[in-house]
Formats: structure tokens, sequence, C-alpha cells
């Protein structure tokens, strides 16, 4: 029997460790003790977007350019180009830092994203951006966090927006993604972040960004239906944590979710409906 090695307290429930939980405890137990791993170039860029993203939104480019920095990428095979680097690593200290073709990947994606007036109008409805939810959960005490990337109001609808920037922003092919990343527990996460908070119950939509040619993008919204199929698996994972916690079973790997308490939906191979 394994108790969970950190206080819940001090260390709130996110969308990212639940659904770490979600594959096992184990992998669980993985992501909140060791070291995070660098950020790989692709979310680099994803944050550079979000950032040019919030400027164009308010109208501040200079938030953009205070935010960034731009750089070209030097031959690190040589001396002179790993001496370099390290003078650019301590020019762009507290920076996003992006290579000249990625912030010229970026731009294109702006340009392009401004064909699209629905998605133009979504963007430009963006009142706060980055907010951080802390809430408990009534049934189990467990704390949460999360952060919502944008809060909007378009079309007289209040909405919370998630930004991603993904290989294929296909509505199609993204939806069906969507569920492989556990994308709706996120969703579902924060719904229930601004119930706990706030008392609302906002619209909810990704807002999708191509960084490939030729640089499509794509607002995609969620049905009511959706959010409360997404609220009773949140709900379900949630108890399953609880349980895990209150029976010490985090040494326990993928027969925790198919041998010992099946807990999740009948939407991948080896879940299945729910015993509490």
């Amino acid at each position: 029997m394994t108790k969970l090695p950190i206080d819940i307290k001090t260390r709130p429930l996110s969308y990212s460790s639940l659904k770490q939980f979600r594959k096992s405890p184990k992998h669980y137990i993985q992501y909140i003790t060791e070291p995070r791993k660098p950020p790989s170039p692709d979310m680099i860029m994803g944050n550079a977007f979000e950032l040019r993203l919030y400027a164009f939104s308010s109208k501040n480019d200079e938030m953009y350019r205070d935010g960034i920095y731009i750089y070209t990428k030097p031959n690190l095979r040589s001396n002179a180009g790993k001496e370099e680097w390290e003078q650019i690593k301590v020019a762009g200290e507290g920076k996003i830092m992006i290579t000249e073709e990625q912030a010229a990947i970026v731009e294109s994606m702006i340009v392009a994203m401004q064909d699209y007036p629905e998605m133009v109008s979504y963007v430009e409805s963006f009142i706060k951006t980055q907010t951080k939810l802390l809430w408990t959960d009534r049934k189990t005490r467990i704390p949460f966090i999360g952060y919502v990337d944008a809060e909007g109001n378009a079309f007289d609808d209040d909405w919370i927006f998630d930004i991603k920037v993904t290989k294929d922003a296909d509505p199609n092919d993204f939806q069906r993604a969507a569920f492989n990343w556990d994308y709706h527990i996120q969703m579902a996460s924060y719904a229930e972040g601004y119930h706990r908070t706030q008392f609302r119950f906002p619209n909810f939509a990704f807002l999708c960004f191509d960084p490939n040619p030729p640089y499509n993008c794509a607002p995609i919204m969620i049905e009511s239906n959706v959010m409360e199929e997404s609220r009773e698996e949140w709900r379900r994972s949630v108890d399953a944590f609880k349980f895990c916690m209150d029976e010490e079973l985090f040494h326990q790997g993928y027969e925790f979710r198919l041998q010992t308490m099946p807990y999740f939906s009948l939407r991948k191979l080896g879940y299945y409906r729910p015993k509490f």
C-alpha cells in the first residue's frame, strides 16, 4: 500500500495531473515527483502564439514585443556558436524565446486568422486572459487549480476559451483527438471551477489554430449535452482519485483502472461503466 507522497492541500489537482491519474496512479506519482521536462519547440511556439493573440485582442503590440525574444539559431557545432547561444539565453531570460522562423509562422497564423471574421470576433471579445481558478470539491474535499486561457463576451453570450495550437485544426479531426488527449476532462474541470468560484455557467469553445500552411483555424463550440457528459466523467475520475487516496493505492498501475475500480467511460478500450 502506498500513500499519496505529497500534501494535496499544497499541490492541488489540475487537469494535467488528473489526466495522468486517469492513465494510472503510478503515472500521477511520476508526474508530481519527477522534474519537469523543458518545453518542446512546439510548446514554446504555442506560448508565443497565445501571447501574440492576446496582443491582437487588446490591440497592444507592445505586450508581444516585451514578452518575446526572437533570435537566429547559431551553429552549436562550433565553439563560437556555443558561446553565442549562451549570450542569447542571457538576453532572452524571462521571455519566450523563439527563432526567426517561428516568429514568421506566428505572424502568418495571425494574418490567416483575419480571413475568418467569426474567429476574429471571438478573439476580440477577450475580457480577461490567464484566469486562475482555485476551488475545493465539495464531495471529496480535494482542492483544484486551473488556468483558463481567456474569458470573453461574444454574440451576447458569456464564453471561456481554450486556445489550441494543433497540427490539425480540422474540426472533425480535432474532435476525435480531443477525447484521446482528455480535453473533455479539461473543459469539464474549468466548468466546475467557474460554477464553484463564481456561480457562472459560461459557454465553452476551443479556438484551434494550425501552425502549418495555409494556417487554417476553427472555433469549436462545446454543446451542453457534451459538457454534461464530460462533467459526469470528470466527477467519476475525482471520486476514483479519492478512493485511491483512502485505500492508499498509488503503487498500482493499469490494474487500478482495469481491475480494482473501473470508473471511466466507454470512450476507450479497457474503460468500463462506473461503479461509483
